[in-house]
Order: C-alpha cells, then structure tokens, then sequence
C-alpha cells in the first residue's frame, strides 16, 4: 500500500499550520479578524472527508488568535483533584521555577494533607486545603485566587470545575 500521497498532503498540512502559528504573534486581532475565513475546512489524509468544520463567529465576537496574557514573575497554581494524576502534577509543579501552589482542593482530606506535605518538603511553604465537599473548589478561588488551576477529579467532574475556573478568571489546564 503506497503511503507518500498520504505522507505528503499531511506534512503540507503540518506545514500550513506551523506557518500560521509562526505568524500569529505578528498578527494584530483587529487586523486579521476580517481577514478570517468564513468557514474552515481541514481535509481528511484518508480522503474519507472533511475533519473538521466550524461556523463563522458571531457578530460582535473577538478573534483571540493573537491574544498574549500579560507576563508573571511568579505563577500562583492551585489543584482541583490530586488522587493518582493530580498527586503526580503537584509533584511536578512543586519544582518548577516560577510556580507558586497556593491551594489543594480534594474530597478525601487524606489525599489533600498527603500533597500539601509534599509541597510543603520541595518549597518550605505548606499550601492551604480544601476539603469540605465537591465545591469546595469554588472558595478555594475565592480565597486564594490563583493564576492558574490544574483540574484533575474525577471525570464526571472535569467540564463542570473546568468552566467554573474560567468563569472565575483562571487560566484551566485539563487532560482531558
């Protein structure tokens, strides 16, 4: 089976795409709003049809394509689950340069001490936790008021606290 016409429309995919997001940084919003196709069509490598279709914008919607938010000398992170996955990521977020955890939130208090004892090992600083019940992410925001949030609860559980952060003025990071 030959797999060069395939090959080849996917690296001139990748290679549109890489061209636009090296130019995104150059582009003003107001300037390339109007110039912003109707309708986008990726195509499909297996000629089976159309990947992927959206809508225009509404009228009076912002192009956010070139959208840069403002620089942080110090990221303050919270976390919304830390069981398997989340306990990995405090882990990680601990020793990064820059980053602050400045709340845990979880339903089982166990869990919470558990990686607000790790944080409190790498950085010398112990967190604050949250645990009285499913929302209580929504004080943590309130209290702590973090840059970002890596939200990792259970899965039912990701669109609902995802949205809320956002709404609340925080950066989400999701893996799902």
């Amino acid at each position: 089976m030959d797999h060069s016409s395939s090959r080849r429309r996917f690296l001139q995919t990748l290679g549109l795409a890489t061209g636009a997001l090296a130019a995104g940084p150059f582009a003003n919003a107001q300037e390339v709003a109007p110039l912003a196709p109707k309708k986008i069509t990726i195509p499909d490598p297996n000629n089976i049809g159309p990947m992927t279709t959206w809508p225009p914008r509404k009228p009076g919607a912002i192009y956010m394509g070139g959208f840069r938010a403002p620089k942080l000398d110090k990221v303050r992170v919270a976390f919304v689950g830390v069981g398997e996955r989340g306990s990995m990521h405090v882990g990680q977020m601990a020793v990064i340069e820059g980053a602050e955890i400045v709340g845990i939130c979880d339903l089982y208090e166990d869990w919470a001490k558990r990686n607000a004892d790790v944080v409190e090992k790498k950085t010398g600083k112990r967190p604050p936790i949250f645990t009285k019940g499913p929302e209580d992410y929504k004080r943590m925001m309130k209290e702590v008021k973090p840059d970002a949030v890596i939200v990792c609860p259970s899965w039912e559980w990701h669109c609902r606290v995802t949205c809320d952060v956002m709404k609340m003025g925080a950066h989400a990071f999701v893996e799902v």
